[in-house]
């Protein structure tokens, strides 16, 4: 099963938590080629769950349903190089459970969205120890119920590795990315569906107009700048091998994030995956990433634990059953801002081709 959300840096927007990374294009340059151009798919189905809500109490945000991820894959490699081309699709509905979805709607059809993530990734091999990985991504969401979540992201990756033994690799790089919602400030369809509403604005008194006309003025002003966010970060990075078949890749980063309509901040990230079989056919892949955010003016702190784990057993050469499981866990200094959790869960069967 391809895992989703292995690239964008900034894209904190969107739902799969899209970050940097770009391992499966990774791939290794060979002198000898059989087959010069490969191409490859996959498809994958089953039941997805997204939760959300407050440490210390109250209701819980719940999504279930089905979920389609087909995919494909053109590569081809030469002598010094390697190229690989990526598409991915998701779609995902799910109806709402729990108390935590407030006035949302919590049908079906209110409640999906449709993924497309295109990629790219060139890799060139300068001699037997130094490699140059060049990587690029672009991410777009668009949701079936709440307009305003829509969002896009893109982000490209340049990074410079140097083997120092045949289980031991380093490297430097950068990575910008951009996300952008298309929430115009005060000018989405819930928006304008619920303040032009002749009942609402002849039930306003005096200081509800104030600020209603305050919003307007605003949303006009920003008619035309979606909310944005640009990302600057540099990386250093460690890849080991253990054993015949395990990996583990680890990296730091620090950088700057710079919003539209919002305070910028200052961004550091430890990053951790092991990837290693369990048995001949399961096999175990799992992060760990620590990040923070602090902005840069005020004293306000803000940090997040990401735990993810992926399960794939393979039936046959084509076939695997997967399952895994993305959580966060997110504090601040902000008194006002509660400790919060969110968990999404993929349980499927996947055909390879």
């Amino acid at each position: 099963m391809k895992k989703l959300g292995i690239a964008i840096i900034a894209a904190g927007s969107l739902g799969l938590s899209l970050s940097v990374e770009a391992n499966e294009a990774q791939t290794s340059t060979s002198a000898s080629i059989s087959n010069p151009i490969k191409f490859s798919g996959s498809f994958y189905s089953g039941m997805k769950n997204i939760s959300s809500g407050k440490v210390t109490g109250g209701p819980t945000k719940t999504l279930i349903g089905p979920f389609v991820q087909p995919s494909l894959s053109l590569k081809t490699k030469g002598d010094n190089y390697s190229l690989s081309l990526g598409y991915t699709f998701e779609a995902f509905g799910g109806a709402g459970v729990g108390g935590g979805h407030g006035k949302a709607s919590k049908r079906f059809q209110d409640n999906g969205y449709f993924l497309n993530y295109p990629s790219v990734a060139l890799v060139g091999q300068f001699n037997d120890s130094l490699s140059m990985l060049m990587y690029a991504e672009y991410a777009a969401e668009n949701y079936t119920g709440n307009q305003a979540s829509n969002s896009s992201a893109v982000g490209t990756l340049s990074d410079l590795k140097y083997k120092l033994s045949d289980s031991v690799t380093i490297g430097i790089g950068y990575a910008f990315g951009r996300s952008t919602s298309t929430d115009s400030l005060g000018l989405s369809d819930d928006y304008i569906k619920k303040n032009t509403d002749p009942k609402a604005l002849a039930s306003m008194n005096r200081d509800e107009l104030l600020a209603f006309n305050a919003k307007q003025l605003e949303s006009f002003n920003n008619a035309f700048v979606s909310p944005s966010q640009n990302t600057h970060v540099g990386r250093a990075l460690a890849e080991f091998k253990i054993g015949p078949s395990a990996s583990w890749k680890t990296y730091v980063h620090a950088g700057k994030i710079i919003n539209v309509r919002d305070e910028d901040v200052y961004t550091y990230r430890w990053n951790n995956d092991l990837s290693t079989p369990i048995t001949a056919d399961l096999d175990l892949w799992m992060r760990y990433r620590l990040t923070f955010s602090d902005k840069v003016n005020s004293a306000e702190l803000g940090w997040s634990h990401q735990l993810r784990a992926n399960l794939t057993y393979k039936l046959n050469d084509k076939w695997s059953v997967a399952a895994e499981n993305n959580f966060v866990y997110k504090q601040s200094t902000k008194a006002s801002e509660d400790e919060s959790y969110s968990s999404e869960n993929y349980l499927g069967v996947s055909y390879s081709f």
